[in-house]
Formats: C-alpha cells, structure tokens, sequence
C-alpha cells in the first residue's frame, strides 16, 4: 500500500471531496482553481470536480471518469 495517499492533504481533501453531495461540494470548492493543489494528479482531478459542480453533478468517482 501507499502510505503517501494516507498522509497527503491533497488526495485527503479529494477523497473527502468524492463522497460530497453537489451542494456541500460547491460550498468546498468555491474560491479553489487546479493550481491549488501540488501534485499534477490532484491537479487534475479537482479540475475535472470543478467541472462536474459546474454541472450540477456530484463530484464522485464514477462522475469525474465520465467527465
């Protein structure tokens, strides 16, 4: 197992981030931009959840791999 994915506070904060309704996830997301985050991966999925909230789609695994 990884032990970087348990104590990294950006894959923390996405994972956290997945399991939220659209309405908190807006709430959560406002203000934030990909380059918020350090990891080009965390990047790049907060982008594709900025993406989904802005569709009015909960920000979930499934959600973010259609996207």
């Amino acid at each position: 197992m990884n032990t970087n994915a348990l104590t990294d506070p950006d894959r923390q904060f996405l994972g956290c981030l997945m399991r939220t309704p659209t309405h908190t996830a807006r709430r959560l997301l406002a203000g934030m931009r990909p380059g918020d985050m350090a990891d080009p991966t965390a990047a790049f999925t907060l982008a594709l959840a900025l993406r989904a909230v802005s569709l009015d789609q909960p920000p979930t695994p499934v959600v973010l791999l259609d996207l």
